[in-house]
């Protein structure tokens, strides 16, 4: 069902396919979030949900799937953290790539379980207010020293 222009939500109904082994929905107008009933599907093999615009996390629950040995989400707006149980430590970089994910053994890692990796560029960076606070109170500082030593001096 790849590259077939489809649109609109990812069906939870999928869920109740326990036998499925491969889902292919990869360079769709999908959208909206993955359903987390999803690992019901007890048999997939390969799930490809790349190049659409699927938004939220990846469902925890899909740690799950123990037979899932292709994995990839590259390409759509999801954020938070990649699952790190079952088998998503063995998927690559790749299939996480253009989203806003983040996590353990992935670039970016995440430094807080509940922080994207756009928060977390953000708390990393001094804001311009704390900049000029520190500034104004290094040149008052400086201004307080010499002050005091032509005073001495006198």
């Amino acid at each position: 069902m790849g590259n077939n222009n489809l649109s609109g939500p990812l069906w939870p109904e999928f869920g109740n396919l326990k036998k499925l082994h491969v889902l292919d929905l990869k360079f769709n107008n999908l959208s909206g979030p993955i359903p987390s009933n999803w690992s019901g599907m007890a048999s997939l093999e390969t799930l490809d949900l790349s190049h659409n615009k699927l938004s939220g996390i990846i469902p925890p629950s899909l740690v799950k799937l123990s037979f899932l040995s292709k994995f990839n989400v590259a390409d759509n707006q999801l954020h938070g953290l990649i699952p790190d149980g079952g088998q998503f430590p063995t998927f690559p970089t790749s299939s996480f790539e253009g989203n806003n994910l983040c996590g353990a053994g992935y670039d970016p890692p995440c430094i807080s379980d509940k922080q994207t990796p756009t928060q977390q560029l953000n708390k990393a960076k001094p804001s311009r207010g704390f900049i000029f606070g520190m500034t104004i109170g290094i040149v008052f500082g400086m201004a307080l020293v010499l002050a005091l030593k032509q005073r001495r001096h006198c």
